[in-house]
């Protein structure tokens, strides 16, 4: 479920500029006043015209293990939302294990509750209610790989 962030650009003080942030299947947007700006040419870049019909070009670029891009506006880099402090990101990826223990689906599954996790950790829900929906988030991940391991066991041995 994407989140929107709001934006402030200069000389589009008397608009409302808003990220939403990219969904598993969907990418980042930007919303001028609730409707989605326009493409520009290359990737990841949208035009916002100011009142005098000036463009302003914006580039939208992943963060490394976020949900929330960074913006480009006129070759600066704008940060949207402070990053995740380090031990923020070590309790989102408890489950990361996984990855060299749990083969194929153990990956999947922990890049799944991963990626749960970074969102939740952006949610603007209390702080004890975060880390227990992310610790909710661990068990259900452990739960699922040990119910499909030993679904896919009982499948293959006679």
């Amino acid at each position: 479920m994407p989140s929107l962030y709001p934006v402030k650009i200069k000389g589009f003080e008397n608009k409302k500029i808003e990220l939403e942030s990219s969904g598993f299947f969907s990418p980042a947007k930007l919303l001028v006043n609730g409707v989605k700006a326009e493409p520009g040419s290359k990737n990841n870049e949208v035009i916002l015209r100011k009142e005098d019909g000036s463009k302003v070009s914006i580039f939208i670029q992943n963060a490394f293990f976020d949900t929330v891009p960074r913006l480009l506006v006129n070759g600066e880099t704008q940060i949207v939302v402070p990053p995740l402090k380090w031990y923020q990101y070590v309790f989102c990826g408890l489950t990361l294990f996984l990855i060299f223990y749990g083969g194929a689906i153990g990956a999947v599954l922990c890049m799944v509750g991963f990626l749960i996790n970074i969102r939740t950790m952006r949610n603007s829900w209390l702080i004890p209610w975060k880390y227990l929906a992310i610790l909710g988030t661990h068990i259900i991940v452990f739960v699922v790989y040990i119910a499909v391991s030993l679904l896919i066991t009982v499948m293959t041995t006679g």
